[in-house]
Parts: structure tokens; sequence; C-alpha cells
């Protein structure tokens, strides 16, 4: 019963024409940042949170959950139409979203995308709403180790599920990591590996090297068909839209995909990247045509969109009843809850009722709004694909260069956008995946985060990966998914030995005869 009035009071608030136009607003404004590679929602909440001080406690938290929920569906827009991940959550995006665009298609796969967004973040709206102290309590019961070998399993899959061998899958992967450890140590603070240059001594910004890793080879090779002719595009609402049917055959993934989402979102540290990457793996392999992965899957779409937008609702539900945020967007929005006199915890949900359902439902009108303002630009979004080439790389190239050097306001950003730009575009020519790399990158700094931790806590001792069950059951995953490409590889080629054998015996027997 009182839950039912608590939410009535938050709908109230939400309801008010000034919320409302604030969270219109943030979406849009999340919407457009978003589709900008290199800016992200996170730097659109940080620039935000001083204008909360002059707004009152309700508009304030409503106009900074838009802008998360706009920024995170922004990323797809470049994903898709420029093969440019907007924002690091939409990595996964481009491995089928541009293909399918490049078919002529833009529409529909924006279209796939923008469904996708808002199932995913429904789904983890509903569980903040309902399962928030339960799920929270799962998520943080995780120990150093438990989350150090969920992380190494999720590198190893990635590896695995790689378009190439997995030889070379695996040495992208570990130039990730080690790229990963260059900067200051994760516990004691300590430069390592930044070859006595001050400019290396804080790291490597993951955004710019995203920027370069996908930017900068797909430029190179448009350079290359600057003078295309024009695409057709998908130009009708009813074909742009998925259908019910696809909706219906893509149910399962859907689910699934947003299931991840949340539960990557309720972990502390590891991120919508991560769990964009997960998702789409898992789709993938529970595919009956894993083959059309990476040429325009729509399944691809579905899974890395639902996952991104699901770890929204996630991350906000250690936020609201622990105070622990799960990535650095749910910190900012820590720090705005703190600026209204709001303490996440237990007594959030008794204290302001009012004010905390509103948070909520904010989120879930937010996510509503989105799929508005996505339709009605999507065909002025997909036009892009029409503009000549040659007319788009040179602003392409200039916001790429922009969006990298604002987030620190260093000129070392702009060359490593081009290093790794040049990097990436070699890795492509010699068939070596980007995605293991970038997770490396990401994930890199979180496995080696939680295994010092766990290290110290346990005084030195690597016991405890075998001993914890969590930790056990995914290191022997990572161990069977790691041998059984080469024990497959083994069997093929004692079959293939076995049928020559055969087919050599049966000659022989019919050359005697």
């Amino acid at each position: 019963m009182f839950f039912l009035e608590h939410i009535g009071l938050g709908l109230q608030l939400v309801l008010q024409p000034s919320v409302f136009l604030l969270i219109l607003i943030g979406t849009a404004i999340g919407i457009c940042v978003g589709t900008i590679p290199g800016l992200t929602a996170m730097m659109a909440i940080a620039i935000a949170i001083p204008i909360t001080y002059s707004l009152g406690p309700m508009q304030g938290l409503a106009l900074l959950i838009s802008l998360y929920v706009g920024g995170m569906t922004g990323g797809l827009v470049s994903a898709v139409l420029l093969n440019i991940p907007g924002t690091p959550s939409s990595i996964a995006t481009t491995f089928d979203g541009y293909p399918l665009a490049a078919r002529g298609k833009p529409g529909k796969a924006l279209g796939y995308g923008i469904a996708a967004s808002f199932l995913g973040g429904g789904f983890s709206y509903f569980c903040l709403l309902l399962l928030a102290p339960t799920l929270a309590e799962v998520a943080l019961s995780l120990s150093p180790f438990e989350i150090f070998a969920i992380v190494m399993c999720a590198l190893v899959m990635i590896a695995d599920n790689s378009q190439s061998s997995l030889s070379k899958a695996l040495t992208a992967g570990s130039v990730g990591l080690f790229v990963g450890t260059i900067g200051p140590d994760p516990i004691v603070g300590v430069p390592r590996f930044d070859f006595d240059s001050p400019q290396l001594s804080g790291g490597f910004v993951k955004v710019s090297i995203l920027i370069g890793l996908f930017a900068i080879p797909q430029l190179l090779s448009d350079v290359r068909h600057a003078h295309e002719a024009e695409k057709t595009i998908d130009a009708t609402y009813r074909d742009i839209l998925p259908k019910l049917r696809e909706l219906g055959q893509s149910a399962v993934n859907l689910i699934r995909s947003s299931f991840i989402g949340t539960l990557i979102g309720l972990v502390p540290g590891v991120g919508a990247s991560t769990a964009a990457l997960l998702a789409y793996n898992q789709a993938k392999l529970a595919s009956k045509h894993p083959e059309k992965f990476g040429k325009g899957a729509r399944d691809g779409i579905f899974a890395s969109e639902a996952a991104n937008n699901a770890v929204i609702g996630g991350a906000m539900i250690p936020l609201l009843t622990l105070g622990l945020p799960g990535c650095p967007a749910a910190a900012l929005l820590l720090a705005g809850l703190t600026i209204n006199n709001l303490i996440p915890g237990p007594l959030l949900f008794t204290n302001s009722p009012d004010i905390t359902y509103g948070f909520i439902l904010a989120f879930m009108v937010s996510n509503v709004v989105m799929v508005g303002l996505m339709i009605i630009l999507i065909k002025p979004f997909a036009m892009v694909v029409r503009i000549p080439k040659y007319l788009l790389i040179p602003p392409i190239l200039a916001i790429c260069v922009i969006g990298a050097y604002v987030t620190n306001n260093r000129f070392i950003d702009i060359w490593v956008v081009f290093g790794f730009g040049l990097l990436g575009y070699w890795m492509k020519k010699h068939a070596y995946p980007l995605a293991p790399m970038v997770l490396g990158v990401i994930l890199g700094p979180i496995a080696e985060l939680h295994l010092r931790r766990g290290l110290t806590a346990s005084k030195g001792s690597f016991m405890p990966l075998v001993n914890e069950p969590v930790c056990l059951v995914f290191l022997i995953i990572s161990v069977i998914i790691l041998v059984y490409p080469f024990v497959r590889e083994h069997s093929r080629k004692v079959h293939l030995a076995q049928s020559d054998a055969d087919g050599s015996s049966a000659g022989s027997n019919r050359g005697g005869a």
C-alpha cells in the first residue's frame, strides 16, 4: 500500500510541467552529446551539475538522469552511420549496425537500436523499482577475487568469439592489457611504463584510444571510396521501425541482454561497454546463424543496445540503496543527490519517498521521451549516408580531434588518437580483431585493481581463486573456452587424416580387386 502511495507521490512530481520540460531538454541534449565521438553522458552530467544548484531537487535530478539516458542512446547514431562509437558503450553496436547501414538500411539499423535501447532501459527500470535492495546485496557480496575471475572470463570469451584466429585475438587482447597498465599503479599510485614522460604518467585516456582505434581506420578506408555513388535508403517509418514479429523472434535475446546489462550495472566499476560486449558474445553463441554476426545481424544490434541501456537501471540500484555508484556517471548522480541533501541508503526510501520514486519515474519517462525524439530524428540521421564521403571526412576528423582534446585539454591525447588510429588500421589490414584489444584496455585496469585488492586481503595468497566457488566456476569456464578450439582443431585434423586413410585403403582394395 505504501509502495503504491510513494509511486503516486513521485508521479505527481514528474508530471509537473517544469520537470517534464527538463526531462525533454536533458534527453535531447544527451542524444546530441552521445552522437559526437569523444563526448559522453558523463561529461554532460558533469557540466550540468552546477546548474542543479539553481533548480529544485526534483528538477535537478530529472535533468541529470535524462542526460544519462539520452547520452547512452545517442552513441548508437555514429556507431551505425559512421562506424565510430559515439560513446564507449556503443562499441559492439558498430559490429552489425554499420554493416547493415552500409547495405542501404541505416534507418532499419537505427530502428533496431532504438527499440533495443527502450526495452533494455525498461527492463532495468522495473528491476530498479521492484528488486533494488535484493539485487544490490547480491552484487555487493562479490569479493575482489570473484570480480577478477568474472572480468578475466569476459576477456577470454570475447577473444574466443572473435572472427579472427584465437591466437590473433589473444595477441590483440594482450596488447590491450599492456596499454591498460601504462600510468599510475592502482594501489600505490606509482607511475609505470611511462618511459619517464610526464605526459604518460597519468596513463592514456580511454576515449582517445577508442576514437583512434575505430574512427581513424574507418576514415582512412573512406578516403579510398570518397567519390562513391549515393546510397539508397529506407525512407518510410513503416520500414524503419522493427515489426512485432522481429521483436518476438528476438525476445529471448532481448531479455537475456537486458538481464546481463542490469547485472553488470550492479557490479561497481565494470561499465556499459563490458555489458554490451558480453551480451553480443552471448547472442552470437546462442544464435542458430552465428555466421551472420558482423554482417548486419539484427540480434547483434539488439544485444548491444539492450545491454548498455540496461546498465543505467542496474547502476542506480546500489546507488540508491547503499550509496555505492556502479559507474562513473552514477558517481556524478551521487553528487547530484548529495547536493540536494539526499543521502543514498536504505533510509532514502523512507525519509524522502517522493523524491526517490520521482527520480526513478523520471528515468522511465526519459526512456519514453528518448524513443519519441529518436523516432522524430531517425530519418534526418539516416540521410547522413547520402552525403558524399569527401564532405563528411573533414568535419568527422575535426570532431574526433576536438572530442579527444576536450577530455583533459592535452595535446598528447590528439597524438594518441592518430597513433592508435594507425595501429588500428594495421590490425584491421592484417585481420587482428579490435574488440579484444578494446576490452583489454577497458577491463585490464579493473581486473588488476580487484586482483591487487584480493591479494592484499589474502596477504599474497592466490588460494581464494580456487577456494571461492564463484571464482572456481569462472576460471574453469575460461580454461574450457581457451582449450576447446585447440581440441576441436585437433579432432578435425584426426578426422581428416582418418578419412584420407580410409579413402586410400578403399582405393587400394579396388585396385587389388
